[in-house]
């Protein structure tokens, strides 16, 4: 999947182009699909709806602010803040005895203590 924005700034100067590359792949290979709220009358996309996630995507949906969780190398920790879904969730979690850290889900390999 590539994709691209809709307008981007390059050097101060907002542009409504895609980029040149785009332009290179093979016109049966590409399907234009319009994800934006606000069309460019601004006014609102009635027709957007947001992507839905996949279902069984997010390995790390059971672990929760507050949560006691295991560290193979720290030890336990209580999760105080949780961003993004899935592998690339980022946890920041205070260990008892190593501190605060801040983790990918994908390397961290946090297993729920409760």
């Amino acid at each position: 999947t590539i994709s691209y924005a809709q307008s981007r700034a390059r050097f101060g100067e907002t542009l409504a182009m895609r980029s040149r590359f785009v332009d290179e792949l093979p016109d049966e290979q590409i399907e234009a699909v319009r994800l934006t709220l606000i069309n460019r009358q601004g006014q609102i996309n009635t027709a957007y709806r947001h992507p839905a996630p996949r279902a069984g995507n997010d390995t790390y949906g059971t672990i929760r602010v507050g949560s006691i969780v295991y560290h193979s190398r720290w030890g336990e920790g209580q999760i105080l803040s949780k961003i993004g879904a899935g592998e690339s969730t980022e946890f920041e979690v205070r260990f008892t005895y190593a501190g605060r850290k801040k983790l990918l889900a994908r390397y961290a390999k946090l297993r729920l203590v409760r």
